[in-house]
């Protein structure tokens, strides 16, 4: 068809030519012959004019079936949509739903008030075993409480009897050494005895450090123990230092300080510290201190006792009946006043703070 049209073309076209080319030869004869001038001109441009106009037409046509052949086809590719909406709108409507009434709803509510009434039931049941079981747990705690506190009682009386069992052996034991001194050492009347210390005198030093830290403490005080050492000395040519206190494995700056004071001339008597029920420490070396101070009274022949505890008033005593002159060293405000009254001398630590701190 296209090929059609285009050879139809060519012939017009052809054909528009030839017309113009004979209107122009009559135009041009008759301009010569001078017969035919207003007659054949006016009719070779209408030729022309016709010619053009059928050529235009033509065009128009060809143009108008090219869009109709393209609506054709785009009408063809959408045949198939066009089918489907075509019978979606053919289709009859479909049968209307019926809908619930209040006698098909009646049932259902009833059965969902039973279900809900049956939950309820349920629930309170659960609550009441809930609360059963809430109270029987807080009547075993009352009870577990009750035991907890009957322990601690019985915990506070076996310490209590534990103190008074090691104060009784702890009397037993200086009584058994008191005992036990040799007829030779016999007492010597107070007399014979100097009220001061001479530098040819053999000291021994015994350092009660529990009394004399918990003592300085308590005043705020923070003792150098150098210095308390060069003042205990008091140029003595021959001095024996003991230091008595307790220890905790695990504490690594105590073991640096007892190595230190090792150094500095004196020797350490420990014990392992004992942590009580209530959270409290203790390390007694009551007994330790007076069984070296009865001990080693051969080997000195002034004791220096570094304490003002009491209990150390049955010791000192024995030690004095060998002849042997003890000074008492301590804090005035922190000293038992019948370890005062047996001493030979005493030294008030709170009249020369300054030289040992």
């Amino acid at each position: 068809m296209s090929t059609l049209n285009n050879e139809q073309h060519k012939l017009l076209n052809l054909a528009n030519k030839i017309s113009l080319f004979s209107s122009v030869i009559g135009a041009g004869i008759s301009a010569i012959s001078g017969q035919v001038v207003y007659a054949v001109v006016p009719l070779s441009f209408a030729i022309v004019l016709l010619n053009d106009s059928n050529r235009r037409r033509f065009e128009w046509l060809q143009q108008t079936r090219q869009n109709y052949q393209s609506a054709v086809a785009d009408v063809e590719q959408h045949s198939p949509e066009l089918e489907n909406l075509k019978a979606a709108y053919t289709q009859p409507d479909p049968m209307p739903q019926k809908y619930l009434t209040k006698t098909h709803l009646t049932p259902i509510i009833s059965k969902m008030h039973q279900l809900q009434h049956q939950l309820k039931i349920i629930e309170l049941g659960e609550i009441q075993t809930l609360t059963q079981q809430v109270k029987e747990q807080q009547e075993l705690l009352e009870n577990l409480d009750a035991s907890t506190e009957a322990l601690h009682d019985r915990t506070r009386n076996w310490e209590q009897w534990q103190q008074q069992l090691a104060e009784v052996q702890q009397a037993l034991k200086i009584e058994v050494f008191s005992r036990t001194i040799p007829p030779s050492l016999v007492a010597i009347p107070a007399t014979a005895k100097s009220p001061y210390r001479s530098q040819k005198e053999r000291v021994a030093i015994f350092v009660d450090d529990a009394n004399l830290y918990h003592a300085a403490s308590s005043l705020g005080i923070k003792i150098d123990y150098t210095h308390l050492l060069s003042l205990l000395k008091a140029k003595s040519s021959v001095c024996q230092v003991f230091l008595y206190t307790g220890v905790e494995p695990t504490n690594k700056k105590q073991k640096s300080f007892l190595s230190w004071l090792r150094r500095q001339g004196y020797r350490i008597v420990s014990k392992e510290v004992v942590r009580r029920a209530d959270g409290s420490k203790k390390a007694n070396l009551d007994v330790e201190l007076s069984l070296d101070l009865v001990n080693l009274a051969n080997s000195y022949d002034t004791a220096v006792l570094v304490s003002g505890d009491g209990d150390f008033t049955f010791p000192v005593k024995s030690v004095q009946s060998r002849g042997k002159r003890v000074e008492v060293v301590s804090f005035g405000s922190r000293t038992s006043d019948a370890l005062l009254k047996v001493a030979d001398s005493y030294l008030d630590l709170e009249t020369i703070i300054d030289q040992i701190c």
